[in-house]
């Protein structure tokens, strides 16, 4: 494998990366189960592509995020959160930036050895920044927080700083909390200048030199832990629980990244480890062997992705209600604003016990035209005893076994499917694609944007500035040209990812592959014979080329495929062999494909019918 490719968002202006905890708190809706899950007291680990939410959630366990955030559940969460965070960003300084300057030429053990330090350092500062949010926050404004602030003297601060400052080798400036942090900064500038300086000197006496500053040997776990120790005791409350949020450990060095993954065996009751990471990573291997930490047991891991796209809705309604009420809007439901979805017809009859089969309904016009042009469709709907006319007559069972489950693909088709040539030869002729009406409604909108947030901070937001300025349903054309410029988006940022096809010298897009796959469920379904659950996902099988094993963890991290994991089976992934996925549902206008998981197929058979050297797609045309 080689190095681990960080992956851009197509949103990256609503990074929660560049907000200050009380500006996350702002507008954090938590989402239903993962903050849940998240504030338990144990080991965590957080997982999901970019834009998922990880960096957000982590910075809302902080303290001045908890006390800004003005949410119904607020003081639920406040009250069930008996630890206080530690959030410590990533930062490419641990390891990445000392081999910039060093230019690699310093010797592995070396580089890190002040890796590691860089590390111990950032942790540190963190460290300082949770206390100083303890002993500076008022108790009496947030009373469900008041069990987390302390108040200190200021002889306390000095003789509190002095202890940590001999621990930890520094000479800090000023005995305050903020002195501290300065000179742990300051000791980051002297990490790079050795980290320079050593490039320079003859490597026969570099050990003997390095052996020299005794803060480069400090780990951060000891360090942290006496401090803590000390904190606790000052602040006569023994027994108080902390919690490190380390968050992207995609772009950590390796060594830093499998310490994390060893912490999560930690059984000290009093300190907890929090972790974010992306869904892909070679370094993964590390919690699969026999003395790895067990989720479920040493950890509880958190998904940030919905295979099901039902999964997701609650979310997406409550990220909606907040927006809305954000810009002023109250009083209107997610279909006064964006309408009913094509796809969820039967759904809605369900929960509704108003039948969308009667005759002169759309979707019962839509199976009439379908059938109308489709001998296959009729050659089913006879097999199965299905009078289109007498639909809305069926009783539940009935309709869940035979219609309903096809619905979606009977709309894709419907769409996208030409008439029949002479006595009823197909023509093999489709539509063209356009602006995709068919991906417009309340509930394909939330399954395109998958209950990412980032994603649905960027399309909704400017969908409600059109709703506020016309005050009426937002027409589905409109609807449908911005899923087409954020589908676009996110086509030509995956074109930026390199993905190196087997056999060839070049290096080609990684959206060649997903067009490939794309291209292939969606001739099969509206060209092939009509079967009302045709494959939408694919198993990666044994057959599948390590470059392309490659390219789709970059997919999978950046969101462009989803694993549909087994029962209790891994969400952070070493390999994915034998692993299960669909593509986003964001890829879905473009191809033409129905917003369901669909049956699976092997990889390798969608990839041999359809040759990587011809992709047959071109972007959306948004002036449609």
């Amino acid at each position: 494998m080689t190095q681990q490719l960080s992956v851009p968002s197509i949103f990256e202006s609503f990074n929660a990366r560049n907000l200050s905890p009380a500006q996350v708190a702002e507008r954090f809706i938590p989402p239903p189960r993962h903050f849940d899950d998240l504030i338990l007291r144990r080991h965590s680990l957080v997982i999901g592509p970019r834009g998922s939410g990880k960096t957000t959630l982590l910075k809302m366990l902080q303290l001045p995020a908890l006390a800004a955030w003005q949410h119904p559940e607020g003081d639920r969460y406040r009250t069930n959160i008996d630890f206080t965070a530690i959030f410590v960003a990533a930062d490419v300084s641990w390891g990445a930036q000392l081999n910039a300057l060093g230019r690699n030429k310093l010797p592995q053990h070396a580089t890190e050895l002040l890796g590691l330090s860089a590390f111990t350092s950032h942790v540190l500062i963190a460290l300082v920044d949770a206390i100083n949010d303890c002993v500076s926050g008022d108790a009496t404004l947030v009373p469900t927080l008041a069990s987390k602030y302390v108040s200190i003297s200021k002889l306390d601060e000095v003789a509190l700083c002095e202890q940590l400052a001999r621990s930890w080798l520094l000479e800090p400036p000023v005995k305050t909390l903020q002195g501290l942090k300065l000179a742990l900064r300051e000791r980051l500038s002297t990490i790079a200048q050795i980290a320079f300086r050593e490039t320079l000197l003859p490597q026969d006496s570099l050990d003997e030199r390095l052996s020299a500053h005794g803060f480069l040997y400090l780990g951060f776990l000891e360090c942290a832990t006496l401090a803590i120790d000390v904190f606790n005791n000052l602040a006569k409350q023994p027994e108080r629980r902390w919690a490190f949020l380390f968050d992207e450990l995609e772009i950590a060095p390796k060594q830093i990244r499998r310490r994390l993954f060893s912490a999560l065996r930690s059984t000290d009751q009093w300190l907890l480890f929090k972790l974010s990471i992306s869904p892909y990573h070679e370094d993964a291997s590390v919690l699969e062997t026999g003395i790895s930490a067990m989720p479920g047991q040493d950890y509880q891991p958190i998904e940030l992705w919905y295979p099901r796209k039902e999964e997701g809705y609650q979310f997406s309604e409550a990220l909606l209600r907040a927006m809305l009420m954000d810009a002023d809007v109250e009083g209107v439901s997610s279909e006064q604003v964006f309408g009913t979805s094509i796809f969820d017809a039967g759904d809605l009859e369900r929960e509704t016990d108003v039948s969308a089969y009667r005759p002169g309904t759309s979707l019962h016009r839509r199976f009439l035209s379908l059938a109308e042009k489709d001998p296959s469709f009729a050659e089913y709907l006879k097999k199965n005893n299905v009078d289109i006319n007498k639909m809305h007559l069926l009783n539940e069972s009935q309709r869940a076994g035979q219609i309903r489950k096809g619905t979606s693909v009977v709309a894709v088709r419907e769409n996208y499917r030409s008439s029949e040539g002479l006595a009823g030869a197909p023509t093999r002729r489709e539509r063209s694609r356009k602006a995709p009406i068919l991906y417009t409604g309340t509930r394909a909108l939330f399954a395109v944007i998958e209950g990412n947030p980032r994603w649905f901070i960027g399309i909704i937001g400017s969908l409600i500035r059109d709703y506020k300025r016309y005050h009426h349903r937002i027409p589905r054309s409109t609807q449908a040209r911005t899923i087409t410029t954020a589908t676009n988006r996110f086509r030509a940022l995956l074109r930026t990812i390199p993905y190196h096809q087997p056999g060839s010298p070049s290096s080609r897009g990684l959206l060649s592959l997903l067009d490939s796959v794309g291209e292939f469920l969606h001739t099969n379904l509206v060209q092939g014979p009509f079967n009302p659950d045709p494959p939408l996902s694919f198993v990666v099988d044994s057959r599948t080329s390590n470059e392309t094993l490659e390219a789709l963890g970059r997919a999978l991290n950046a969101g462009a495929i989803i694993l549909a994991p087994d029962p209790g089976g891994e969400a952070l992934l070493s390999s994915l062999r034998g692993k299960r996925f669909r593509l986003s549902y964001m890829l879905a206008p473009g191809y033409g494909l129905p917003l369901n998981l669909g049956r699976p197929m092997a990889l390798s058979h969608i990839l041999e019918r359809v040759p990587l050297q011809q992709p047959q797609l071109s972007l959306l045309r948004e002036d449609d």
